[in-house]
């Protein structure tokens, strides 16, 4: 009897492991994932799926050596549209910029400069922004400025950060300029009555912050924040 039940019990046990295996084998294929493509990463990219972009051009990065560091600049690409600097910074691991195409370099560069600045590191960050805005791809530019903006506000050249935002906000649909154009009163508002003069003496004609300068008047009492607010109020 005992031997019987011993027999029994090991072939509860195999049956066990047998519908366990199987189990697995059913499981496996969803937990590894299939062999991921190019296309289909930059599909859930254009989607707007930016975690499942960012997981399938880290897998693409994993199985093909020459291509990794393109691979990962796109899947931190992807992490900075999720929100994930963590997994941003992360991505960007060992990556080498001459390993990379000229645009895809400049990708880079713009995403270390945006973890820069998310690390208050404003000279690292303009160390990363000093091409020649004709060399960037137009896609690009109004982050190029936005960012350049971020890092001048950052360093206290307010002046040439509010310039920064006059060159951006050529580039915005008119919607898209509510913000940019308060930051850029803002920045305003920050210069005092000299520097102001300064500021608009220095700018040449066609300038795109010219018009905001001459619409920034010194009030009477000397408060140039309050002579921007009035001037802005009255649509001057």
């Amino acid at each position: 009897m005992g031997f019987n039940r011993a027999t029994e019990s090991v072939k509860l046990s195999l049956v066990g492991f047998s519908l366990l295996a199987l189990a697995a084998c059913e499981t496996l294929p969803q937990l590894m994932g299939p062999k991921v493509t190019e296309p289909e990463a930059a599909a859930f990219y254009q989607l707007g799926n930016y975690k499942e972009a960012a997981s399938a051009y880290t897998k693409l990065a994993r199985s093909s050596r020459e291509a990794r560091p393109r691979y990962q600049v796109l899947s931190a690409q992807a992490w900075r549209e999720e929100g994930d600097y963590t997994q941003m910074k992360s991505a960007l691991k060992g990556v080498q910029r001459r390993t990379l195409d000229r645009e895809n370099a400049l990708l880079l560069d713009l995403l270390e400069a945006e973890l820069a600045l998310n690390a208050g590191d404003a000279r690292t960050a303009l160390s990363l922004l000093v091409v020649d805005v004709k060399s960037v791809p137009f896609p690009l530019q109004p982050r190029f400025y936005e960012l350049r903006a971020r890092a001048l506000a950052l360093n206290t050249d307010f002046a040439d950060a509010a310039r920064e935002r006059a060159l951006l906000n050529e580039l915005l649909e008119p919607l898209e300029r509510a913000a940019n154009e308060h930051e850029l009163k803002s920045l305003l508002a920050k210069l005092s009555p000299e520097s102001q003069l300064q500021l608009q003496r220095a700018l040449g004609r066609g300038d795109p912050l010219l018009k905001w300068m001459n619409g920034a008047r010194t009030s009477d009492d000397g408060s140039f924040a309050d002579a921007l607010s009035d001037t802005y109020a009255t649509g001057d």
